[in-house]
């Protein structure tokens, strides 16, 4: 749907798995859309790249970190460098940094600033891990609607609030 809205840029925030939707996202990335992927693991990886590397084609990669909602992403600093340094020898894909979803903050929750304060020193730490092991983490990806309003005090640069723009319900 973006796509065919003309977004020149877009990010899927679910890894994908299987080669329906590796080649789905191939012919996306084939029209000139500048793609971006999270990726919780190296196997949604590793068929993306075998499919972008056989069509000659590239993709851009974000690791994802789970910073407390438990859905999706890696729960340390250290597996998500683990993962992303054997993302780094893939084909055809690029890291570019971290990916998070911080669904788990609530704003009727009083401590939310300092809940946010500490997702954000794990951002840090796993950022500062990336960095020392020589990959990029330009791009810190995260946010949510309830912390929208506040994510400009963390080391977030790419922020991705939804929930209300979307017109989801909680």
């Amino acid at each position: 749907v973006f796509q065919e809205a003309g977004a020149g840029a877009i990010l899927v925030h679910y890894p994908p798995v299987g080669t329906d939707k590796w080649e789905r996202l191939a012919d996306i990335a084939a029209s000139g859309v500048d793609l971006t992927v999270a990726v919780d693991s190296v196997a949604p990886a590793e068929g993306l790249a075998d499919v972008f590397s056989r069509r000659g084609q590239q993709a851009t990669l974000l690791v994802e970190l789970d910073v407390g909602l438990h859905r999706t992403g890696q729960p340390s600093a250290a597996r998500a460098l683990a993962v992303a340094q054997r993302l780094s020898r893939l084909p055809a894909v690029e890291v570019a940094g971290i990916s998070c979803y911080p669904g788990h903050l609530r704003p009727e929750d009083p401590t939310l600033p300092e809940r946010l304060t500490a997702v954000d020193e794990l951002l840090r730490e796993t950022r500062d891990a990336f960095a020392a092991a020589g990959l990029r983490a330009d791009r810190i990806s995260g946010g949510s609607t309830p912390t929208r309003y506040l994510t400009h005090e963390t080391c977030v640069n790419e922020l991705r609030s939804g929930t209300y723009a979307l017109l989801d319900r909680n």
